[in-house]
């Protein structure tokens, strides 16, 4: 009896313990199995959402109000000067000036002075250039006495020669062109419209005198043409580069011989029987008689002779004068006793006539002012010029140690030491030249 008693405790014990697992089940999940620990959360942690982004724990949040800067934004260091975004960066040099083509008109010429801000200014209106000298190929720059490696700037000495304003514009570049076939090509000047015989073909090795050789091109049947000349000097001197020797051509002419002189027709006004001519070597000019014996670079097409006529006009007390063929504006006043290098620093810091921006002419345009036919010294007709040698701003590149000048007594052009100045009663002369 005790055992039936004590087994119906058991049972009814069983029954009451099912129920209350039951009912835990009901307000809980499903717990896992026996053997699966169970990781209880620190009570500090608290767990986000199922979408909410939690931030690395290394990452700052910036407050609320705190500009946070972009990443692609470079600070500049402490000491690091920023450039404000209105700057322009200069282009020039402050007081240089250079010609360009005028934007609104091709066939004329627009002058621009640089600014104190270093950008390019118009100085005037445009205008129509009537025929700047060519330019003489010069483009290396020198001291008295050798090659420079840059450029001068402006104030330093040497600045304003050759080199400086062909750069610019300041006059006509070289140009070519080169027709037919070998071994008879033609060039033609596209400045002055002559046409050269490229090759210089069966031509007496000992030279011919000038009434030989004018017998000799018109004689000549080259490139199917027969009407073949002798050149006049300004038609050699358009076609010299003064940067090339033996000889001094740009345009490739073939067949000329190396050191010897060149027959031009242009006659000389001071002595009769003798003519231009031009060492082949290095383009320098001179006469000779007409019975010698030199050689020719045979040409056709109408004879380019320009015709200089001067005009003067005074401007404040200073009288400029000028060229009506190439509209080039000269001092009338000159000045002397001056070396190559004080000649190119007196024209650049000369006020004339309420204009500064003079400078020493080159050896072309130099060239121009020379009358070669006058009967008598000086060689010309610009008003009150004197029988001096006068310098230009083109070096020799033969020998740079040496300038390029001008004899107004004769004409004729040669070369001078840099650091002569000449001696009293033929001291070197300068005149100043604008566009």
């Amino acid at each position: 009896m005790k055992k039936i008693l004590i087994l119906i405790a058991i049972a009814t014990f069983v029954l009451i313990s099912c129920d209350d697992d039951k009912n835990d089940k009901k307000d809980t999940d499903v717990l896992p199995d026996n053997d699966t620990d169970i990781i209880v959360p620190d009570e500090d942690i608290v767990t986000p959402d199922e979408d909410e982004i939690v931030p690395d724990e290394d990452t700052v949040t910036p407050d609320e109000d705190e500009i946070v800067p972009d990443e692609d934004i470079v600070t500049p260091d402490e000491d690091e000067i920023v450039p404000d975004e209105d700057t322009v960066e200069p282009v020039c040099n402050s007081g240089e000036g250079q010609i360009i083509v005028c934007e609104t008109d091709s066939a004329k010429k627009q002058k621009q002075f640089c600014d104190t801000e270093g950008q390019w200014q118009n100085d005037g209106g445009c205008y129509t250039s009537k025929g700047l000298p060519p330019c003489t190929d010069i483009t290396a720059y020198y001291t008295d006495a050798a090659e420079l490696t840059a450029a001068p700037k402006p104030g330093e000495s040497c600045y304003g020669q050759d080199a400086q304003y062909a750069l610019r514009g300041y006059c006509t570049p070289k140009s070519f062109t080169v027709s037919g076939t070998a071994p008879e090509e033609i060039i033609t000047d596209n400045n002055t419209g002559v046409q050269w015989i490229k090759t210089l073909n069966d031509y007496d090795a000992s030279g011919l005198s000038l009434e030989e050789s004018e017998t000799y091109c018109g004689g000549l049947t080259y490139g199917e043409f027969s009407d073949w000349r002798v050149p006049t000097m300004y038609e050699l001197e358009a076609v010299v580069n003064f940067e090339k020797s033996d000889p001094p051509f740009t345009a490739g002419f073939t067949g000329l011989p190396e050191g010897e002189s060149l027959w031009s027709t242009t006659p000389n006004g001071q002595a009769a029987d003798s003519v231009w001519i031009m060492d082949s070597s290095d383009g320098n000019t001179g006469i000779d008689d007409i019975t010698s014996y030199n050689f020719t670079m045979c040409v056709r097409g109408e004879a380019y002779n320009p015709t200089h006529t001067f005009t003067e006009t005074d401007v404040n007390g200073d009288i400029i004068v000028e060229d009506s063929a190439t509209d080039l504006k000269w001092t009338k006043t000159s000045v002397e006793n001056k070396k190559w290098t004080e000649a190119i620093a007196y024209c650049e810091d000369l006020t004339y006539a309420a204009y500064s921006d003079w400078r020493l002419p080159n050896i072309n345009e130099l060239k121009t002012i020379v009358d070669r036919t006058r009967t008598e010294p000086p060689a010309s007709s610009f008003p009150e010029i004197t029988s001096n040698f006068y310098w230009s701003s083109s070096t020799n590149y033969v020998y740079p140690y040496n300038a390029w000048i001008v004899s107004m007594a004769h004409g004729n052009s040669n070369s001078a030491d840099k650091t002569y100045a000449g001696e009293e009663g033929s001291y070197y002369k300068v005149l100043c030249v604008r566009n």
